[in-house]
C-alpha cells in the first residue's frame, strides 16, 4: 500500500489516469468473473430441478408450463419449445445447437434425443464440468466453434469441452470473435461485459453452423470436414 501511496503521489495527470483505468479493468473483470460465477451456479441448480420437473411431466405442454418458472436462464426452456415446433414426423434427424450455457444444455440432452445428426456448441460454457460425461459418450458428429478466451466463456472452456469429445469431433477457432458473437442478435448487456460483436463475423458463425447442420442431416450424421473460415 505504501508503494501505491508513493506512485500516486509522484505521478503526473497522465501517469494517475492510466492507473485509475487499470484499476477500474480490474475491477470489471473479477466483477464478469463473479457475475458469470453466480450465473452458472444458478443455472447448475436449476438444470438439476428443472431436467427432473421435465421427466416428471406427463407431456410437453405441462413441461413448458413448470420450467417457465424453474428454468430463470432460460437453458432448458428454449429445447422444449424447438421440440413442441417440430413437425410430426417420426425418425427426422435433428440438430441440437446451444450458445454459452445453452451448449452446456443441448451437450446435456444429446443422450435424450435421438435420432440425433449433430450436436454444435457455439462458444460452449462449462464451468463445473457437468459435460464432461455426456461429451465422452456422444455418439453422433459433433462441431465447436470458439472464439477467444475471457472472463464471459470462463477462460475458453469450449476447448476444454471439445476434448472431452470423442474422436472426429470438429473444432474451430472463429478468429478475434468475442463470445457476443455467438448470439444472434445479441444485446448491449453482452458487449458491455463481453466484448463487441461484429455482423461479419456472426454471418461467418451462422453460415458455418448452418452448413455443417445441411450436411449432417443429408448424411444423416456424417459431417464432412469444414471449409476455411470467410473472411
Amino acid at each position: 500500500m505504501e508503494g501505491l501511496a508513493t506512485y500516486w503521489q509522484q505521478a503526473d495527470t497522465v501517469g494517475r489516469a492510466v492507473g485509475l483505468m487499470l484499476l477500474l479493468m480490474s475491477v470489471s473483470t473479477w466483477a464478469v468473473i463473479f457475475w458469470k460465477a453466480w450465473m452458472l451456479t444458478r443455472a447448475r441448480r436449476d438444470l438439476a430441478v428443472g431436467t427432473s420437473a421435465f421427466w416428471r411431466a406427463a407431456d410437453l405442454a405441462s413441461a413448458r408450463s413448470a420450467l417457465q418458472t424453474l428454468d430463470r436462464d432460460g437453458v432448458l426452456l428454449p429445447l422444449v419449445e424447438a421440440v413442441q415446433a417440430l413437425p410430426g414426423n417420426a425418425g427426422m434427424p435433428i440438430v441440437l445447437i446451444g450458445t454459452s450455457a445453452g451448449g452446456l444444455a443441448t451437450l446435456l440432452a444429446t443422450e435424450r434425443v435421438t435420432p440425433l445428426a449433430l450436436w454444435v456448441g457455439l462458444d460452449p460454457v462449462d464451468a463445473f464440468r457437468l459435460s464432461k460425461s455426456a461429451a465422452g459418450r456422444l455418439q453422433a458428429p459433433s462441431l465447436v466453434l470458439r472464439g477467444r478466451a475471457g472472463a464471459c466463456n470462463v477462460g475458453g472452456s469450449a476447448r476444454r469441452i471439445a476434448g472431452w469429445l470423442p474422436e472426429g469431433r470438429i473444432e474451430q477457432r472463429i478468429d478475434g470473435a468475442s463470445h457476443c458473437d455467438f448470439e444472434n442478435p445479441t444485446d448491449s448487456r453482452c458487449e458491455t461485459i463481453c466484448g463487441d460483436a461484429d455482423p461479419a463475423r456472426q454471418e461467418q458463425i451462422v453460415q458455418i453452423t448452418v452448413d455443417a447442420a445441411r450436411r449432417a442431416v443429408a448424411g444423416h450424421g456424417t459431417v464432412a470436414p469444414l471449409s476455411a473460415p470467410r473472411p
